[in-house]
């Protein structure tokens, strides 16, 4: 295989391991690791937030599932035609450099 394949076949592997790894950990139902739970107990149960507090960080936290939710959709959907380009071109094409510009910007406000 030419060098130029072996790239193409590499880089689809990272995309399918790093969806994997997105894809398993937003699926699992198993409890969340004790550093998430931890902070998130200390924010509503040690502080002791006043009830207008509390509702306050309630707001946030709605806010930010939208959010958040909202940009897993926009990252699975740049994997998608990341994979499309790659499948219909074959070859490191101004389609696939701007389906893997969009996978990156996806994936860089998910990680903000």
């Amino acid at each position: 295989m030419k060098l130029e394949h072996w790239i193409i076949v590499a880089f689809i592997a990272l995309c399918a391991g790093m969806t994997g790894v997105f894809l398993s950990g937003h699926l699992n139902n198993a409890r969340p690791s004790s550093s998430a739970a931890g902070l998130h107990d200390l924010v509503h149960h040690d502080l002791n937030l006043s009830k207008d507090q509390a509702g306050k960080l309630d707001v946030i936290e709605d806010r930010f599932a939208i959010r958040k939710s909202e940009l897993e959709a926009r990252l699975k959907g740049a994997n998608r035609a990341l994979a499309e380009a790659i499948s219909a071109d074959k070859t490191n094409s101004p389609r696939v450099q701007a389906a893997i510009e969009e996978f990156h910007q996806a994936m860089g406000e998910l990680q903000k």
